[in-house]
């Protein structure tokens, strides 16, 4: 099992991300969640929205892939 140490927060989980990962809030508060389940919620909830306005930002040539000239 690996641990990773936030600012406030340590989790312990699988290098694979399979099973549970044990979150430590603080001495006595902890929580099991399913790896599968925090990775859905960054995928959906933090990185689909940083990809939406990056491509929110991008001019046609980007988004078309064309060199800017």
């Amino acid at each position: 099992m690996h641990t990773y140490e936030g600012e406030t927060t340590i989790f312990h989980y699988n290098s694979d991300f399979s099973g549970d990962v044990l979150i430590r809030v603080g001495i006595n508060t902890k929580i099991k969640v399913k790896a599968k389940d925090l990775l859905k919620f960054i995928a959906y909830c933090y990185v689909a929205s940083k990809k939406r306005e990056t491509i929110e930002n991008m001019g046609y040539k980007e988004l078309l892939n064309k060199e800017n000239k």
